[in-house]
Formats: structure tokens, sequence, C-alpha cells
């Protein structure tokens, strides 16, 4: 196995572990029995960092959070919603222009599109349309964190990994 796929698998690693503490540790209680959380942004840290790959970072980490939360009815709707969210990020990151900041806050603003919608679909078929649309607002304050997570750590992400002692 080469040193670029070993760092990536090490790096996968660690950004699993960050995106489980943020969503985990870094929340705020909505009021409806769920949470904000600032995950989202280490997801968009790692799509700037691994490309694609950041899709199997954000799904494990976010589905284990779930679990290890009590929200296991959750957990199948958030590894595709987490892992759709850092593969679309990364593989659009990847191959556009991925230091050109209002690109990356178009990017994050789709994906977060895709927690809001994919959580609204999920819970009204789940729990039905009225359970489910009191739930928009905090996944919109949890978006906005996302996208501000994400935009905070582009300049320090790019000065570390244009370094060759840590690119992928």
């Amino acid at each position: 196995m080469d040193r670029k796929r070993i760092r990536k698998i090490a790096y996968g690693g660690i950004l699993t572990a960050l995106v489980l503490v943020a969503t985990m540790f870094l929340q705020i209680p909505n009021g409806q029995g769920g949470y904000v959380n600032l995950g989202d942004g280490v997801i968009f840290a790692s799509a700037l960092i691994l490309g694609p790959f950041a899709g199997v970072v954000g799904a494990l980490g976010s589905m284990l959070s779930d679990l290890l939360l009590g929200y296991a009815q959750y957990a199948p709707a958030t590894l595709v919603i987490k892992g759709l969210m850092g593969l679309v990020a990364g593989f659009l990151l990847k191959y556009g222009q991925k230091n050109r900041y209002f690109y990356t806050a178009f990017i994050f603003l789709v994906c977060e599109g895709i927690m809001v919608g994919g959580y609204f679909s999920f819970e009204s078929i789940l729990f039905g349309v009225p359970y489910a649309l009191p739930n928009i607002l905090p996944n919109l304050i949890q978006a906005i964190a996302g996208i501000a997570v994400g935009l905070a750590s582009m300049p320090v992400v790019n000065k570390i990994f244009e370094s060759e002692k840590f690119s992928i």
C-alpha cells in the first residue's frame, strides 16, 4: 500500500472521530427532542482535505453519534444524508475551484440543502409532516453553523495541506 493511501485512511479515521466529537459534544438542544451541532462543519473540513472520501467520514461519524446518543431511529437516514453531504462536497471541491471562497460557500449551501431536505423527508415519512415541519428551523440553524465552521476551516486546511509533508 502506498503512503498516500495510508495517509488518507489515517486522516479519515481521525476526521471520523472529530465528526463524532463535534456532533456529540459541541451541541445545543433544540427544544424539540433533538440538537443543533457542529459536526457538519467538520464534514466540510474533511471534504477540503479528503475529497469524496469525506462521504465515508461524514456518514460514519454522524451515524455513530446518533447511535451513541440514543437516536438510533435516525441512524440509517443520517448515514445516507451525511454521507451524501461529504461525498458531494468532496467531489465538487476536488474537481472544482477548491480555493475559491464563494464557490466553496455555494457547495456547502447545496450540501446543507441536502441535509435539511433529507431530514424533512425522513421525518415526514416516519412521523408525518406535522412533526417534520417544526424541525426545519433548527436544521437551518445547524446548516448556518456548519457552513460557518466549514468556511472558517478553509484557510487553515489550505495552509496545512499545501505542504508536501501533509498532502494526500
